[in-house]
């Protein structure tokens, strides 16, 4: 069954009458509004003159109710998709013969990393766009998680090279792994030794999570080093922003990057010679070692070296 021409309140009249719970019917409202916005921009009228065709479907009504009550059931904390494939050439709509991706499409994605692929088709629809646009966190390579449950969604349309596939993957992220994080380097010919070591000392102080230096050589042989540290990605333009406060460079190069942590815990150990933090990881692999800061301050009241102290420490802990 078809329902030709709905407008925008026929949507919220036929969800009123459907028992979903609330935040259901509110996401739902939210996505139709989202394609009505992008239907009123493309055919420059107001979103209440707005006349849902393709879309104004009782199949498609479906189609985003079931995965408002898909993620409601999931619950999951963050939602990632890969950039969205659109497809191209041409598809024929109540609107006549239209571009791929559609024009609504195009509006609704928006900010949205997307791409066009080598299927002479619509790969992507506004109301796909719609839905993934209201619910998805990031757009992004499928990060290092560990999948738990997987779904796939089969298309009717059958294509030469391609599977008509769309996969969900649910998974957990592991605590040890942080995908989440970049490095920001930066080349530099015209600093001391003095300046550069005070450039490096300030991102330490403003929490950079490792900041090293490695001696280069650049063009016509000149010796310089490159500065980098480690960052969350989330604070990549604070650290870009020190790095050039700090530096004589005009430029950074930001590059996304994985680390992997084993798990540790510390604990503080009394010796013969106080109290001395220690780390140690229990996981596949056992190590364990003391923290420099505090050997550092015992050797240096004993008048040692921070490696006769740690023999010292081995042999009787």
């Amino acid at each position: 069954r078809h329902i030709h021409g709905m407008r925008m309140s026929d949507i919220c009249d036929i969800l009123k009458l459907i028992n979903v719970s609330e935040s259901v019917r509110r996401h739902c409202t939210d996505i139709f509004e989202l394609i009505a916005s992008a239907e009123s921009h493309v055919h420059g009228c107001p979103v209440e003159q707005v006349h849902f065709h393709e879309v104004g479907q009782l199949d498609a009504l479906a189609d985003i109710l079931a995965a408002c009550m898909l993620f409601e059931e999931l619950a999951p904390d963050r939602i990632l998709a890969s950039p969205v494939c659109t497809g191209k050439g041409t598809v024929r709509c109540a609107h006549g013969v239209l571009p791929v991706p559609a024009p609504a499409t195009v509006h609704i994605l928006c900010g949205t990393p997307c791409f066009q692929g080598n299927i002479d088709a619509e790969m992507c629809t506004p109301t796909g766009a719609a839905v993934l646009v209201h619910f998805v966190d990031k757009f992004m390579e499928m990060p290092l998680m560990v999948p738990e449950k997987i779904g796939y969604g089969m298309g009717s349309r059958a294509f030469t090279d391609t599977a008509n596939t769309l996969r969900v993957i649910l998974g957990t992220h592991d605590p040890n792994v942080d995908s989440d994080m970049v490095e920001i380097h930066v080349n530099v010919d015209d600093m001391t030794g003095e300046q550069i070591g005070f450039a490096v000392n300030k991102l330490l102080e403003n929490g950079a999570n490792d900041v090293w230096i490695i001696p280069i050589i650049m063009k016509k042989g000149r010796p310089a080093q490159t500065l980098a540290c480690l960052v969350p990605s989330s604070q990549s333009e604070k650290y870009a922003h020190l790095m050039l406060q700090y530096t004589s460079s005009f430029g950074v190069r930001i590059m996304p990057c994985r680390r992997m942590c084993l798990p540790r815990t510390v604990r503080e150990v009394q010796t013969d010679y106080g109290i001395i933090r220690r780390k140690s990881s229990n996981s596949i692999f056992l190590k364990s070692k003391w923290e420099y800061d505090d050997l550092a301050e015992v050797a240096s009241r004993l008048n040692i070296s921070v490696s006769d102290l740690t023999e010292l420490l081995n042999s009787r802990h």
